[in-house]
C-alpha cells in the first residue's frame, strides 16, 4: 500500500511540474500546427462565363477524408471539390493559443495558385482551400506545395502538400500516343477523353480521338470527334480531310467531297483534300472529275506518288489505258516500291494486249509484295488468256495459299483446268468458289460449260440460268 502510494505522489508530482509551467509560468509555451488532408488534384477548364481569367484550370482536389461539395462561394458558382487546411491548437485546453494566424502559401510551382476561404482566425480553426492552376502544358509530378502560418507572437509554422497534376498535352502526345502505336485503343481512348474532360477546347484531343475511332472502325463516332474539332477550330483545313475521310468509309461520299472542298477553300495547297476528293469521286463514277482532283493533288505535290496512281485507275475506268500507263509509270518512277502502281500497271497493259509487259509490271508487285494475291490472281488470269493453262494454276495456288476466302483465284483455277480438259476437278473448283461467293455470276457460267463438257445438260442449263439471274441489275 505504501509503494502504490509512492508511486501515485511521483506521478501527480511529474504532472504538476509539467503542467503548472505551461499554464501559469512566465514563459509563453502556447502554439499552434497545420494539417492539411493528403491531396492529388487535377484541372478542368472553367467555364466561359467565369469571372476568372480564360487561361485558368481549377483544380479538383480529391481529399481521402473531410471531403464537401461546395456549391455557393466557390469560384463563378462551379461546383468542385475543395481541400481543407486545419490550423490546431497545440495545448488546447491547457494554455490556449489565443493569437490570431494567418495563412499564407510560401512555396509552389508557378502555375498553381491557391486561396483560402478564411485566411486568418484563432485556433481551432478550419478553411477550404482552392486551389488553381494556370493552363499548362507542362505536367507536374508530387510538386510540394508548402502554406505557412504566421501568429501574432511571431511564431511560423509550415505544412506540406504534394500536387500532382497531368496536363491535357500529356494525355494525349504521351499516354494516348504511345497506347495508340501499340494497338491499344481502349486506352489511348481514355486518355484522349481525359484530355476532353480536362480541357473540352483542346483541338488535338478531340483529332486524336477521331483518329483511333477510325481505327476502330466507328466511323460515325469519329465524324462526331472530328465535328466538334471543327467547331472549335473551322480553319484547321486537317480537320475537314480528317472529317472527309470518315464519311467516305461510311458510304457518305458527297459529303465527304464536301469537307474535302471545304479543306481546299482553307488551304488549296493541302494535297490530302484532293487526293482523296477524287478517291471519292472516283468511288461514285465521277471518274472525270476524279482526274482534275488527282492533277490539284500533284500540282500541290509533285512528288505524290499516290495521287498518280489512283489517276491511273480513273483514266483506265474512262478507258484512256496510254494515259493510265503513264500515270502509273509516274507512280513507280516516284516510288519504286510500289507494288498497287505496278499490279494496276498490269491490268492496263492487259487491256492493251500488251501482255508481255504486263506480266512484266504483275511480277514486279509480286517481287516487291510476295505475299499479295492480287497480281498473282491477275497473272494467272493472263496466263489463260495467252493458253498457258499449266503456269496459270501455279500463280493461282500461290494466291489461293495467300488467300482461302477469295473466290476469284479458285474460279480461275478452275478455268485452267477446263481448258486443260480436266472438268471433273474444274468443276469441284468453281463449287469451292461458289461457296465463298453464291453471287459470283462468272463461276456459274464457268460451271455451266464444265458440265456441258461432260454432257451434263440439265445441270449445265440450270449453272448456265442462274449466271444470267446473277449477272442481271439489282
Amino acid at each position: 500500500m505504501v509503494t502504490i502510494c509512492g508511486s501515485l505522489l511521483i506521478i501527480m508530482g511529474n504532472v504538476v511540474t509539467t503542467l503548472v509551467p505551461i499554464m501559469y509560468g512566465p514563459v509563453d509555451s502556447s502554439d499552434f500546427y497545420i494539417t492539411v488532408d493528403p491531396i492529388s488534384v487535377e484541372a478542368i477548364q472553367m467555364p466561359e462565363d467565369s469571372s476568372l481569367p480564360s487561361n485558368i484550370f481549377t483544380i479538383i482536389s480529391i481529399a481521402p477524408k473531410g471531403l464537401q461539395q461546395v456549391n455557393d462561394s466557390s469560384p463563378a458558382g462551379q461546383v468542385i471539390h475543395q481541400a481543407f487546411a486545419e490550423v490546431h491548437d497545440s495545448q488546447d485546453g491547457i494554455r490556449p493559443y489565443k493569437n490570431i494566424v494567418f495563412l499564407r502559401v510560401v512555396e509552389k510551382p508557378p502555375e498553381i495558385s491557391i486561396d483560402f476561404e478564411h485566411p486568418q482566425d484563432e485556433p481551432t480553426f478550419k478553411t477550404r482551400m482552392f486551389v488553381y492552376i494556370n493552363r499548362t502544358n507542362r505536367s507536374i509530378a508530387d510538386y510540394p506545395v508548402t502554406i505557412q502560418g504566421i501568429g501574432g507572437d511571431g511564431k511560423r509554422r509550415n505544412s506540406t502538400f504534394y500536387v500532382y497534376y497531368i496536363s491535357p498535352q500529356y494525355y494525349v502526345e504521351e499516354i494516348g500516343y504511345k497506347n495508340y502505336l501499340g494497338g491499344r485503343y481502349d486506352r489511348a481512348m481514355q486518355a484522349y477523353e481525359k484530355a476532353i474532360e480536362l480541357d473540352p477546347k483542346y483541338v488535338a484531343a478531340w483529332m486524336a480521338k477521331g483518329d483511333v475511332l477510325c481505327d476502330m472502325k466507328k466511323y460515325s463516332e469519329a465524324v462526331g470527334a472530328y465535328k466538334n474539332a471543327i467547331e472549335i477550330n473551322p480553319r484547321n483545313g486537317t480537320l475537314w480531310v480528317a472529317k472527309g475521310d470518315a464519311l467516305a468509309a461510311l458510304g457518305r461520299y458527297n459529303e465527304s467531297i464536301r469537307a474535302y472542298d471545304s479543306a481546299t477553300e482553307i488551304d488549296p495547297g493541302i494535297s490530302a483534300a484532293w487526293n482523296n476528293k477524287g478517291s471519292a469521286l472516283s468511288d461514285i463514277g465521277r471518274y472525270e472529275d476524279a482526274v482534275e482532283a488527282y492533277n490539284k493533288a500533284i500540282e500541290a505535290e509533285p512528288k505524290n506518288a499516290n495521287a498518280e496512281n489512283y489517276k491511273g485507275w480513273a483514266l483506265f475506268k474512262l478507258g484512256r489505258l496510254n494515259e493510265s500507263v503513264k500515270a502509273y509509270d509516274n507512280a513507280v518512277k516516284l516510288n519504286p516500291n510500289y507494288s498497287s502502281a505496278y499490279n494496276n500497271k498490269g491490268i492496263a497493259l492487259e487491256d492493251l494486249g500488251r501482255y508481255y509487259e504486263a506480266i512484266q509490271a504483275y511480277d514486279m508487285a509480286i517481287k516487291i509484295n510476295p505475299a499479295w494475291d492480287w497480281p498473282l490472281d491477275n497473272k494467272g488470269w493472263l496466263l489463260t488468256d495467252m493458253a498457258r493453262p499449266e503456269e496459270a494454276i501455279k500463280e493461282f495456288d500461290k494466291a489461293i495459299e495467300l488467300n482461302q476466302t477469295d473466290a476469284d483465284p479458285l474460279d480461275g483455277k478452275g478455268f485452267a483446268l477446263s481448258q486443260l480438259g480436266r472438268y471433273e476437278e474444274a468443276i469441284n473448283l468453281y463449287d469451292r468458289a461458289i461457296k465463298l461467293d453464291p453471287r459470283m455470276a462468272d463461276a456459274w457460267e464457268n460451271k455451266a460449260v464444265a458440265l456441258k463438257k461432260l454432257g451434263r445438260v440439265a445441270e449445265a442449263e440450270a449453272a448456265s440460268a442462274m449466271a444470267r439471274k446473277l449477272a442481271q441489275p439489282a
